[in-house]
């Protein structure tokens, strides 16, 4: 019965999803059409369909939150794995990218600042590429690891290790909201 329910809410949480990306979208034409209408310059055209792709981004990424809780429900199996897995993988990689996007930030204000000579800047290129470097090695090496404990728990059937990592994801989860 519980697998039943957990279904049909899947089946209604993905039409609210695709509901709201319809309004969404509806919306976003409106505004590309009252933007056409004035007197508007392609910066214009762009701020509006970034707001849309920022405004379809965090639709998504709710959608796939609210997805992911209603996967781990269910009892656990390969399916579950990969799912926990792979949301696990995509929050160490939007961690990730958030650091890099601050520290390609900083470097593009040192290099615009003029303070420093062609092979300063070219060092400082090196420098953050090698933190880009540590930090995919970093992200992989987590995920590797992360699998590697759900898999041999799921193998085991040591449900409460499952339920653990699963756990672990769900608090990450609820410290981001």
């Amino acid at each position: 019965m519980k697998i039943n329910d957990l279904r049909s809410q899947k089946i209604a949480l993905g039409r609210a999803y695709v509901k709201n990306f319809n309004e969404l979208f509806a919306s976003h034409l409106a505004n590309v059409k009252e933007e056409s209408a004035k007197d508007t310059t392609t910066r214009d055209m762009h701020a509006v369909s970034g707001k849309f792709s920022k405004a379809r981004k965090e639709l998504h990424d709710a959608y796939e939150t609210e997805k992911y809780k209603l996967t781990i429900q269910e009892a656990p199996s390969v399916h579950t794995m990969y799912a926990v897995a792979d949301y696990k993988q995509k929050l160490l990689l939007k961690d990730m990218n958030k650091r890099l996007e601050a520290e390609y930030d900083k470097l593009q204000e040192k290099l615009d600042s003029g303070k420093y000579n062609y092979f300063e800047k070219e060092e400082l290129k090196r420098e953050y590429d090698v933190l880009k470097e540590k930090l995919r090695d970093g992200v992989y090496g987590e995920v590797y690891k992360f699998r590697e404990m759900y898999s041999q728990a799921l193998s085991k059937g040591n449900t409460a290790e499952i339920d653990k990592l699963e756990n672990s994801l769900l608090s990450n989860l609820l410290s981001d909201i």
